[in-house]
C-alpha cells in the first residue's frame, strides 16, 4: 500500500460527484507473495468532489463514506494475506466492512482511534475470499477520519512500524509509544489462539541495550536483556517466559526518536521443528516445556543453519554423538567409526560440535551398521535441516552445523560450554572468520603453536587434523570475555608445564617473549570475527532473562 499526493490541479477532475465516480485520492495496491505488485483502480459510490474524498468530519448522524468498488474484484488464493486500510483518525467507534460483492459483506472490523498517527489495520482473509469493495462508517459524534490508503498485502499477525506508520491487526494493540519505549497488550482472541499451540513471540528491537518485560497481570512477570551488541531479532516463548503473557513492555537505550520495538510477530512453532531460541535462552528454557523428556532440538536464529540439542543427562548425549566424537575428534580413531560395543560404556565429550561436511562422513560410512535410536534422529534432523542430503545410498554435505550440551552439567560449566560450542557454529558458519583463524594460527611462532598443540593434547584432541586445531584454538580464546583471557594463558601454561616438563623452556620463552600472545590472538579474531558479521569474542548468550 502506498499513500499518493495529489496536485491541487486534481481538484478540477470531478467538479460535480456522481452516481458512480473515479477515486482519485489513490489506487488499491495488490501485494501477493510471488507475484508482482499491481494496482487496482477504485471506484466510489456515491461520488465525492475531490477535496472530499477519503474523509468523515463530526456529525450529529451516522457518517458512512462512499462504497469504495475494486474495477476488478480481486481473489485471494493463498494463505497469509489480509486486506489493509491505511488510514488517521480520532474516531472511537470506526467500522471497516469489506463487500465480496454488491450488498454482500465478507467481514467487518473494528478501527481503532489513531491519534495524529497513520495506523494500516489490516483484516485477515481466508483463501477463497473474494474482495470487491469496503465502506467505512462511524456513528454520531465529533472526530475526523482521513484514509490514506487500501490494499492486499501479506499478514503481520501482530505489528510493524515502518516509514508509512504503524501496520497491525488487532491481535496485539500497541498502548504506547514514545522514544525508547513501547507498550502493548495481547488480545483474549490472540491469547486462546497461542493457548493451543507452541507459540513464539518475534520481536525486532532496534540498536542499543534493551529490556522486555512480559507480564500476565498478579500472576507472572518475565525479563529479557538484550545488550547492544545482542541480537536485534528475538524470539520468546513459552519455554523462556514460562507462562501466557498479556502485556509486553519494550525499553531500549538508544540515540534517535524510533520506537522501542520496530514489529512483533506471533506464531507457532511445528511440532516436528527446531525452536529458535537464542543459546542464553537456552541455559534457562524449562525442561516441563521439552517436547521430548530426554532432549530438546533448538535452532540459532543468528545462525539459522545451526542447530543446538540440550539433553537431560550426558548418556543421552552419548547415545547421540559419542561415536561422532570418536570418528571426528578422538585421536587413534578418528576417521574410523567403532561399533556400538567397543564404545560402550566410554565417556566422549560434555558437550560437542560437528559441521555438515564430517556429518555426511559419518552417516555415510555407517549406513551399513546399526545406528542407536537417537542417532537415526539425528540423521532424520540433519536431512530435514538441509545440514545434509541423502545421495543414494550416501550422504552429501548440505550447510550448517550441529551443537550439543546436556543438563547434567552445572550451570557455570552449561554457561561456558555453550559459549564454546557456539564459536564453533560460528567458525563453521563463517567462511571469512574461518580464514582468518587460519591466518592468525599460521601467525604465531613455532613455540606458541607448540603450547596451544599441547594443550589440546592434553584436553584429549586428534592434534594431526590442523582443522581441527584451528577450530579448538579460537573457540578456547573466545570462550571468555577479553578481560579473563589473560588468566586463561597463564592457568593454560602452567597446565602445560606440570603435564610436559619437556616443555619447560618452551613454555619460559612464550612466557618471556609473548607475554600477551592469547590476548593478541583474542584482538586479532575478534576484528575478523565484526567483519564477518558475528557476536564479539566471548559475548556469545546475545538474551538472557533477567528476572524474576
Amino acid at each position: 500500500m502506498r499513500t499518493f499526493s495529489r496536485p491541487a490541479a486534481a481538484a478540477c477532475i470531478l467538479l460535480l460527484a456522481a452516481c458512480h465516480a473515479r477515486f482519485e485520492l489513490f489506487a488499491f495496491e495488490v501485494n501477493s507473495p510471488g507475484e508482482a505488485e499491481r494496482s487496482v483502480e477504485l471506484r466510489e459510490s456515491p461520488g465525492s468532489p475531490p477535496e472530499r474524498e477519503g474523509l468523515l468530519g463530526p456529525s450529529q448522524e451516522q457518517r458512512d463514506t462512499p462504497v469504495y468498488r475494486l474495477s476488478k474484484p480481486v481473489s485471494v488464493d493463498g494463505e497469509g494475506l489480509a486486506f489493509v486500510i491505511g488510514y488517521v483518525s480520532d474516531i472511537d467507534s470506526l467500522t471497516l466492512t469489506l463487500f465480496q460483492g454488491r450488498d454482500e459483506p465478507l467481514v467487518t472490523v473494528s478501527l481503532p482511534a489513531t491519534g495524529d498517527l497513520s495506523y494500516r489495520y489490516q483484516a485477515a482473509l481466508v483463501p477463497g475470499s473474494r474482495v470487491w469493495g469496503f465502506q467505512l462508517g462511524a456513528g454520531p459524534g465529533s472526530g475526523s477520519l482521513a484514509l490514506q490508503g487500501a490494499g492486499l498485502e501479506p499478514l503481520v499477525h501482530g505489528f510493524r512500524f515502518d516509514p508509512e506508520g504503524l501496520t497491525l491487526d488487532g491481535s496485539i494493540s500497541v498502548t504506547g509509544s514514545s522514544p525508547g519505549l513501547l507498550t502493548a497488550r495481547l488480545s483474549d482472541g490472540l491469547r486462546d489462539r497461542m493457548q493451543a499451540e507452541r507459540w513464539q513471540l518475534e520481536l525486532e528491537i532496534p540498536g542499543g541495550d534493551a529490556t522486555v518485560r512480559l507480564s500476565a497481570p498478579e500472576t507472572s512477570t518475565a525479563s529479557f536483556a538484550v545488550p547492544t551488541d545482542g541480537p536485534r531479532r528475538v524470539m520468546l516463548h513459552e519455554g523462556s517466559v514460562g507462562f501466557l503473557p498479556r502485556q509486553m513492555r519494550v525499553s531500549v537505550d538508544q540515540v534517535g526518536a524510533g520506537p522501542a520495538a520496530l514489529s512483533c510477530r506471533v506464531s507457532s512453532v511445528p511440532d516436528a521443528s527446531p525452536i529458535p531460541a537464542d543459546p542464553g535462552l537456552i541455559l534457562g528454557w524449562r525442561r516441563p516445556a521439552w517436547r521430548d523428556p530426554e532432549a530438546e532440538v533448538f535452532v540459532w536464529p543468528r545462525l539459522h543453519e545451526v542447530l543446538i540439542f540440550d539433553t537431560a543427562t550426558y548418556e543421552v548425549q552419548e547415545r547421540f554423538f559419542r561415536r561422532l566424537a570418536f570418528f571426528v575428534e578422538k585421536p587413534g580413531t578418528a576417521g574410523t567409526i567403532p561399533s556400538l560395543g567397543e564404545v560402550e560404556g566410554r565417556r566422549s565429550w560434555n558437550a560437542h560440535d560437528y559441521r555438515a561436511e564430517d556429518l555426511a562422513r559419518f552417516f555415510s560410512l555407517a549406513a551399513d551398521g546399526p545406528l542407536t535410536a537417537e542417532e537415526s534422529r539425528l540423521r532424520e534432523l540433519l536431512i530435514a535441516s538441509g545440514i545434509i542430503r541423502a545421495n543414494g545410498a550416501s550422504y552429501a554435505p548440505g550447510t550448517g552445523a550441529v551443537l550439543s550440551i546436556s543438563r547434567e552439567s552445572s550451570a557455570s560449566l552449561r554457561e561456558l560450554l555453550i559459549t564454546h560450542e557456539a564459536f564453533h557454529g560460528v567458525f563453521f558458519a563463517l567462511p571469512a572468520f574461518r580464514e582468518a583463524c587460519r591466518a592468525a594460527w599460521d601467525a604465531l611462532d613455532p613455540d606458541e603453536r607448540q603450547v596451544w598443540l599441547a594443550f589440546l593434547d592434553l584436553k584429549g584432541y586428534n592434534t594431526a587434523d590442523p582443522y581441527l586445531v584451528v577450530n579448538e584454538f579460537q573457540s578456547y580464546l573466545f570462550q571468555q570475555e577479553r578481560g579473563e583471557v589473560s588468566d586463561f594463558q597463564a592457568i593454560t601454561l602452567q597446565r602445560v608445564r606440570d603435564a610436559y616438563p619437556g616443555l619447560t623452556d618452551v613454555v619460559r620463552r612464550v612466557e618471556a617473549g609473548h607475554p600477551d600472545s592469547f590476548l593478541d590472538a583474542f584482538d586479532a579474531l575478534d576484528q575478523a570475527l565484526a567483519a564477518a558479521g558475528g557476536p564479539h569474542g566471548g559475548r556469545v548468550l546475545g538474551v538472557r532473562r533477567t528476572a524474576p
